[in-house]
């Protein structure tokens, strides 16, 4: 994945390099996010394949468990946001939902589900989190895997629009992966999210010793292209390979690690969140802000 995916909490001081360019740049931030977007998957397109590991076969399998579980799709209108290849707009088209709108900003990624569309799925290209999409349109909106590649000076937009383009009360189904080396990452996602929603399911996912094994094997692989010692990495990088490769796919190591991290690192160890959230009611959110200004105006009183 992108080096950048695992940062989803506010960074003061760490900008993308989209977002470093000068004022006057002819670029908006759609078009850079598109750009991106759009060279990630000429350039490593596997990185977006759901059968590529056991975690994200596991990822869609999880997925696909909690919404059966909390949520009846069945005749339900759909947004999936940032679909890929539309994995997850398949599956819930054979599950019987309504109409589904698969949006990318990836005009690869659509044209890869146009071909195995079953003709419940209409593809949309625009750009998350500045779509074009109708407010108040959706019973449902997915958007998995999404956030951890937008600046994270967007992060808290990405909730707003999810949020706009839902019916009042509507359903958000929502992943990613958290920054393993960041404090209070999941409070800091979790406080984002309530700004909006109402969270009525949690699924955690703990992965993080599995990853630092697996990245453990993968590294010498990174450093054959560095110009000291090169020789030495790429003889290592050859031994570790196939015990990267082994692992990455190996299902039984995955769930073993998971266990373990569950009874040693209950809470540091949790490396993916997923959730699925109500939508606050317009009585909700106006009850909200007059406490707010209750408070705002009780302390200036008291100032």
């Amino acid at each position: 994945m992108l080096n950048d995916r695992l940062k989803v909490i506010q960074e003061k001081h760490t900008q993308p390099a989209a977002s470093r360019k000068k004022s006057g740049t002819r670029h908006t931030q759609r078009e850079e996010i598109q750009e991106k977007m759009e060279k990630a998957w000429e350039q490593n397109s596997g990185q977006f394949n759901p059968d590529s590991n056991c975690i994200e076969r596991s990822r869609i399998e999880r997925t696909m468990h909690a919404i059966a579980s909390a949520l009846d799709v069945r005749n339900k209108r759909i947004a999936d946001i940032g679909c890929g290849t539309g994995t997850i707009s398949k599956l819930l088209s054979k599950a019987g939902s309504g109409p589904i709108d698969a949006v990318d900003v990836a005009e690869c990624a659509l044209n890869r589900l146009k071909e195995k569309n079953d003709g419940n799925i209409t593809l949309i290209q625009d750009c998350f989190p500045m779509t074009r999409l109708n407010d108040d349109f959706y019973d449902i909106v997915i958007c998995t895997e999404v956030i951890g590649f937008l600046p994270a000076s967007i992060y808290k937009l990405g909730f707003i629009e999810l949020s706009r383009i839902l019916k009042n009360s509507g359903h958000l189904i929502f992943s990613t992966e958290l920054d393993l080396h960041s404090d209070e990452a999941l409070e800091q996602l979790q406080a984002m999210a309530e700004g909006e929603f109402t969270i009525q399911k949690w699924v955690f996912f703990h992965h993080s010793s599995y990853n630092k094994l697996c990245r453990f094997f993968e590294f010498p692989q990174k450093k054959c292209d560095a110009k000291f010692l090169k020789w030495v990495w790429k003889t290592i990088a050859l031994c570790f390979n196939p015990i990267a490769q082994f692992l990455r796919q190996s299902d039984q190591v995955m769930n073993a690690l998971e266990k373990l991290t569950k009874v040693i690192r209950p809470h540091a160890g949790i490396s993916h969140v997923l959730f699925i959230g109500q939508r606050h009611d317009i009585g909700y959110k106006i009850e909200k802000q007059m406490g707010n200004d209750f408070k705002n105006t009780g302390e200036k009183l008291k100032a």
